[in-house]
């Protein structure tokens, strides 16, 4: 899973376009919501959202992240999103998610926040953020620590993607080893090479 900031509509369907035909399908875009900020690039919220999933759904997985309060979480849902990503969500927004049954994973970082996150209920699994502060080593004792937890870590390296993946991880999330500086370099050409290297990462582990 690639995460993909919200940089205004005509950017990201760039970025989209180049992850996509490079095997990188399953996305998550960065979500105002009902908060309706902006940035250089333009509006951000639930339209574009919209946008997005009814140009790539037939390609890709598309979901959501920094969904917090209830009002994100019903965007979230009318916009068709296959899932969302909560950060510090209000109780009324997991139980819009759950009740729209839209899978939905929940931000931790330590051990116990982890616990906490995956004990608290409806949860398909616990996005681990950054999973890299606390070193390489965290791949090999966090799913030691709580071993009953879904995770999906975001991770900065392929290498400690992989490893993460040998460790049980459900998925990986990437960001800034796939992104880095495109949208201020416009670099897209190499932004297809990093793509493709994590995707090689990706399809090695699938046939270990």
């Amino acid at each position: 899973m690639v995460l993909v900031p919200d940089k205004g509509l005509d950017r990201v369907m760039t970025v989209a376009e180049v992850l996509v035909q490079e095997g990188l399908d399953v996305l998550a875009f960065g979500f105002a919501g009902s908060r309706g900020t902006q940035d250089s690039g333009g509006a951000a919220g639930g339209s574009d959202l919209a946008t997005l999933i009814s140009i790539y759904s037939f390609r890709a997985t598309i979901g959501c992240y920094g969904v917090r309060s209830v009002e994100d979480a019903r965007a979230a849902v009318e916009a068709g999103a296959a899932f969302a990503i909560c950060s510090h969500p209000d109780p009324q927004a997991l139980t819009a998610l759950a009740t729209a049954g839209l899978p939905f994973l929940l931000d931790a970082l330590t051990p116990d926040e982890v616990a906490a996150a995956w004990q608290r209920g409806g949860a398909c699994g616990v996005h681990v953020r950054p999973a890299e502060v606390f070193g390489r080593r965290y791949a090999d004792a966090l799913p030691e620590i709580v071993p009953q937890a879904t995770l999906v870590p975001t991770v900065t390296d392929n290498d400690v993607a992989a490893e993460w993946l040998e460790q049980g991880a459900a998925a990986v999330s990437l960001s800034t080893s796939v992104l880095s500086r495109v949208f201020s370099s416009e670099d897209f050409g190499s932004l297809r090479q990093r793509a493709a290297d994590a995707s090689t990462m990706l399809a090695r582990h699938r046939s270990a």
